[in-house]
């Protein structure tokens, strides 16, 4: 059986949304979900947990995520946003 976890995505100065994640479901999945429900294109995003950069590619089972925050930030090249 796959369980299911919360977590959080942290943008300020937005609201936070939350999303179930299945441990088998890669992140990059519940990184576009954010990213549609707020209207943002995600390549413009960093998530990361505990400061650390996300990669896309892990689950939130290699992760270890469980009921976790993920933190977005806008990318930003030389100080200004893209």
């Amino acid at each position: 059986m796959t369980s299911v976890h919360a977590l959080t995505a942290v943008c300020p100065p937005h609201p936070p949304p939350g999303f179930e994640v299945k441990r088998t479901t890669k992140i990059q999945k519940n990184s576009k979900a954010y990213a549609d429900k707020k209207n943002i294109d995600v390549s413009t995003l960093r998530f990361n947990i505990d400061w650390e950069l996300v990669v896309f590619e892990q689950t939130a089972g290699e992760l270890d995520l469980d009921s976790d925050v993920v933190n977005v930030e806008m990318k930003q090249v030389g100080g200004q946003t893209l």
